[in-house]
């Protein structure tokens, strides 16, 4: 896919920016690139979407941005990295303006389950227990799902009743209950935790109660459903999953935004005078910090080529059932092709070119 290839190269040198100033100020946060699925993100759809990863070095709490709100926090951190190496006592702005800081409260996708329906079309009882599953494919715990074909009292049906063909059904009214009893296992970083999920043709998403204290939430949900059934709820029984989202907020953590505040990053003010040899040194650390990464520019000429590796990346980690790409597979590839095009003008350039540490992703 041209376009996610596209995202790719252009949001790669601005996570390795990213990393260096937030290691420079010392905010403990470290971004990366996410390639979430239509599928982990409960969508119809058959996209791939590039996303970053923020995530708290110390309470390992996680937040996921689009590429358009990431690139607008770039431009936030980029502002406060200038004050601060103009020596501006008041860089550090409070945290509510902080484009490195995201607050605990914000809602976080956990997973998602994918409950198959087709025991619906002939009215026998579903009794699951499932994986939640994040963008990765990662077991983030498990989801207790029920679906119990009802009577029009919403008493169970009798054991003796029975469908041999869905299409029987049509024109017929059903009745059944979805219930969610419980969750298992959840991440210990979250706080509090509830489901979301939307059936057949609802418009509005049904969420269960929040349940806060506790990684084994007992949702004890219960919903009723009754239709007329047509060939198009057939079909989506037969055909679609009922996608279940599981939402939670992660914990606070006030000890680490004590010690941010109490010990903050130098400014140049802060900064004792040094010796000449030591001024030189600072400078160029400096120097290797402020360097951007999209200044290491690729000719159009070689772009192609870099797509077509990109490419044969991404096939062998769709092949291999992957939902990532490694952060230092990309980099590679581009420092590969900067190398190589470093090669053929090394006639104009000295041979003993750095590369700065603050283009490398650790």
């Amino acid at each position: 896919d041209m376009l996610l290839q596209e995202d790719l190269i252009q949001l790669l040198p601005m996570i390795n920016e990213a990393n260096a100033m937030s290691e420079e100020l010392g905010k403990k946060v470290k971004f990366e690139i996410a390639l979430v699925s239509s599928q982990a993100l409960g969508l119809e759809h058959e996209k791939t979407e590039v996303m970053v990863k923020m995530k708290h070095m110390e309470n390992e709490n996680e937040w996921m941005f689009s590429r358009n709100d990431f690139i607008n926090r770039k431009y936030l951190m980029q502002e406060m990295y200038a004050n601060y190496m103009q020596g501006d006592e008041d860089w550090d702005v409070p945290q509510e303006r902080d484009p490195f800081w995201e607050p605990p409260e914000t809602e976080v996708l956990v997973g998602t389950v994918h409950v198959y329906l087709q025991s619906l079309g002939y009215m026998i009882e579903l009794q699951e227990n499932l994986a939640i599953a994040d963008y990765r494919g990662t077991d983030q715990g498990h989801l207790s799902v029920e679906v119990r074909p009802c009577n029009e009292s919403w008493d169970d049906i009798e054991e003796e009743y029975f469908i041999d063909n869905p299409a029987e059904l049509i024109d017929r009214k059903i009745y059944f209950k979805l219930i969610i009893p419980f969750a298992r296992g959840l991440p210990q970083r979250f706080a509090s935790s509830w489901c979301k999920y939307k059936f057949f043709l609802e418009e509005k998403s049904t969420q269960t109660q929040v349940v806060s204290g506790t990684i084994n939430p007992e949702y004890k949900h219960e919903n009723k459903f009754q239709y007329t059934v047509t060939k198009q709820l057939i079909d989506y029984i037969a055909e679609k999953p009922l996608v279940i989202e599981i939402w939670g907020t992660q914990k606070g953590d006030s000890k680490t935004s004590k010690q941010q505040k109490s010990s903050p990053a130098k400014t140049a003010k802060d900064t004792k005078p040094a010796k000449v040899n030591d001024k030189k040194e600072t400078a160029n650390k400096n120097k290797e910090i402020k360097v951007p990464v999209q200044n290491s520019s690729i000719p159009v000429t070689e772009v192609a080529s870099l797509n077509n590796k990109i490419q044969g990346l991404i096939e062998n980690a769709q092949a291999s059932g992957q939902s990532t790409i490694e952060i230092n597979q990309l980099v590679n590839l581009l420092n590969d092709q900067q190398s190589t095009t470093t090669a053929n003008n090394s006639s104009s350039k000295p041979a003993d070119t750095k590369v700065s540490k603050a283009c490398i992703i650790q």
